[in-house]
């Protein structure tokens, strides 16, 4: 089968979608393996180990997060990060495999995301989050308009 001129560029989203997958899924195992033990003692535990001060003002907030949170509230974090990566790896397995399924998928779940993570930017800026929210737009609009000039190629053929 031959590959369309578009297909390195549906390649770049999966592997940026498998790379934020990735890091969602250790996240998600990172949360599962904190609530086995602990949170506090866990904090603490750290806080020795890289010989942190209890006094530091990021450290106190660290631990009253830690202590004053809920399992049910933890619990439910966990589980969502883990279906957002479960949902970003099958994006990009998909889009690695130039599924067209999978560019609707992106598109649909994407921009879903477009307004938390601008919500999120207004809030609280950061160059970072900047950069990501720039490349999902762009990916999203890569997407829509190669879906649109698809679907135009289709009519063409079919009229």
């Amino acid at each position: 089968m031959f590959e369309k001129k578009g297909d390195d560029w549906i390649r770049l989203i999966g592997l940026f979608k498998l790379g934020k997958g990735f890091l969602f899924l250790v996240v998600g195992l990172g949360f599962a393996t904190f609530m086995q033990k602990d949170m506090a003692e866990q904090v603490i535990g750290w806080m020795r180990l890289l010989s942190l001060r209890q006094e530091n003002h990021y450290i106190d907030l660290l631990l009253s997060w830690a202590t004053g949170i809920n399992r049910r509230e933890f619990g439910a974090l966990e589980l969502s990060i883990l279906v957002y990566a479960a949902l970003l790896l099958t994006e990009s397995a998909g889009l690695l495999a130039l599924k067209r399924w999978a560019e609707y998928l992106t598109v649909a779940t994407t921009a879903c995301f477009i307004p938390l993570e601008v919500w999120s930017d207004i809030r609280r800026f950061g160059l970072t989050k900047s950069l990501l929210l720039v490349l999902n737009l762009l990916a999203v609009w890569y997407l829509l308009a190669r879906l649109w000039t698809s679907r135009q190629e289709m009519r063409m053929k079919v009229a």
